[in-house]
């Protein structure tokens, strides 16, 4: 089959960008031709197989005089937020990615094509529909963040709304993500296919490891509060170890101010001689692995996700887990391993998506404490994660060919 991929964003950054390139790779082994359009920066290098084709939107730019723009509002690299778009940007932008989608489109001629994220690139995507044979489908993937941005701006929203209406499919990660699709674009749930996702486990596997003199802690995504991470250090100063504990930060974080404010947490805590707090800062996915493997447990606070890759890595790679009950994840981790070891932490309420009210964060923060505490109780007494090989980029790969080459 030829797929031809498509994304705003830097194809090898963040979840949704990971989420391309794993997808690439499954389809490149399986024998698949494959193009993908995505947003870069000027001159930037992005690795994909060789026989892969790529069609890149460069942004800072006569054409595009701005950073790339990322679906989060804060990104682990330089970036423009759409809510920023003046109409001016917004017709370079869009005038970019109808020229760049449709040459590829015509070159390539794909018999699939995957967009991702319910969001403005993949209307103009669905807007090329005559560029391509008849029988050609194009369907999107949703990665939550898109969503937020729908709800949160006004930014061509009836063009979205009519662009993601038209699409041939829409995969979920999960059915709470489902409900919300079908109700902000008013399409019948029973239309929405749910894909899941997954990890690499070439990359992200288990391995022996002997008992340490203190609990390892790791968090991997955008470091800020965004992520949770700034309640994540209030909740361990009063957490109660039978050892000391180390807790690794890894990822980056676009904005320096609020990295700043983080780092001085950070000290503080780490003064207190309970808790070592190592900044590991953006880590390659085979050192993130690594720093999974030496960990017990893996810790993701955040106030708004979709279905986070890092989590499944760092199962993956044995890890205990703890997250916030963001809608659908854990009923779908459970359903694909109902052993898994994953606690889950009642998210506070939000003024808006995935912003928290400020009065209710001390009772979040206590309650992040208490889960920390039994996921170490279970560490001591030698509980291991579940087999969580049914989680694999190949078997979502293999589910989105299957469906669309039934129609």
């Amino acid at each position: 089959m030829r797929i031809l991929s498509i994304s705003a964003q830097k194809p090898n950054s963040t979840g949704s960008g990971v989420y391309l390139s794993e997808l690439v790779k499954a389809y490149d082994k399986a024998g698949h031709k494959q193009a993908v359009v995505a947003g870069v920066a000027k001159g930037e290098k992005v690795e994909f197989p060789e026989s892969v084709a790529f069609f890149p939107v460069e942004f800072e730019t006569e054409s595009l005089p701005f950073p790339v723009a990322g679906m989060s509002d804060v990104m682990p690299y330089a970036s423009t937020r759409y809510c920023d778009f003046t109409t001016e940007m917004t017709k370079q932008f869009c005038e970019a990615f109808l020229s760049t989608i449709r040459e590829a489109m015509r070159h390539f001629r794909p018999e699939l094509v995957i967009c991702h994220h319910l969001y403005l690139v993949t209307a103009l995507a669905s807007e090329l529909r005559s560029v391509l044979p008849k029988e050609t489908r194009i369907v999107a993937i949703c990665h939550s963040t898109c969503l937020r941005q729908y709800q949160k701006n006004n930014l061509e929203k009836k063009r979205i709304y009519d662009g993601i209406r038209a699409l041939d499919r829409i995969y979920a990660l999960h059915c709470g993500q489902r409900a919300e699709i079908s109700r902000l674009f008013q399409i019948a749930e029973e239309e929405i296919a749910i894909i899941g996702a997954g990890f690499n486990e070439e990359r992200f596997f288990p391995k022996k490891r002997n008992v340490g003199t203190a609990y390892e802690l790791c968090f991997a995504g955008k470091v800020s509060q965004a992520k949770g991470v700034e309640s994540l250090l209030r909740a361990l100063e009063d957490v109660k170890a039978n050892r000391p504990m180390v807790l690794h930060l890894a990822g980056g974080n676009g904005d320096e101010k609020e990295m700043e404010r983080i780092r001085v947490q950070a000290a503080k805590l780490s003064e207190s001689k309970k808790i070592q707090v190592i900044l590991e800062g953006k880590l390659p996915q085979q050192e993130l692995a690594e720093l999974y493997r030496r960990c017990d447990l893996f810790v993701l606070p955040s106030f708004y996700e979709g279905l986070p890759l890092v989590l499944l890595e760092a199962m993956g790679c044995g890890c205990l887990a703890i997250g916030a009950d963001w809608p659908g994840v854990r009923d779908w981790i459970c359903e694909k391993v109902p052993a898994a070891s994953f606690l889950t932490v009642s998210l506070p309420g939000m003024e808006n998506p995935g912003v928290p009210i400020e009065a209710e964060l001390p009772d979040y923060e206590e309650r992040l404490k208490r889960a920390i505490e039994k996921q170490l109780d279970q560490i001591e007494n030698g509980v291991k994660q579940a087999d969580v090989s049914a989680l694999t980029w190949k078997n979502v790969a293999d589910d989105i060919v299957v469906k669309e080459c039934r129609i």
